[in-house]
């Protein structure tokens, strides 16, 4: 390169912006790559605690997708499975649970909800 060029500051302050602007998208991919396991991390421990808290026993949380998860447990006498969605700023579930009586016979419910 031309010794002039080398020392031209105009020449400087482009290379130090180029730099600068890498440093920027560096930043933001690592703190995707930071981020986005330690949401999913929460999402999991939320949803149990969340279905624990309303009274569903023997919990089996699994995920099912990046924001969704899937679940079995029992709730009173009832079997239930379903699903949950956890969004930053919304989720959803939907469940069934069915249940047997000493009689033999079958019965069961079907329920969504979003907050």
């Amino acid at each position: 390169m031309d010794s002039s060029l080398q020392n031209d500051p105009d020449i400087a302050a482009l290379e130090q912006a180029a730099a600068n602007q890498r440093k920027k998208k560096l930043l933001i991919v690592g703190g995707v790559i930071l981020i986005l396991p330690l949401y999913w991390g929460m999402g999991f421990s939320s949803v149990r605690a969340s279905l624990a808290e309303e009274g569903y026993t023997d919990l089996k949380v699994s995920p099912s997708g990046l924001f969704d998860w899937s679940f079995e447990g029992k709730k009173g006498a009832s079997t239930c499975s379903g699903s949950v969605t956890r969004l930053p700023f919304s989720s959803s579930k939907s469940t069934f649970c069915y249940s047997i009586d000493a009689s033999g016979r079958a019965s069961g419910s079907v329920g969504t909800s979003k907050d």
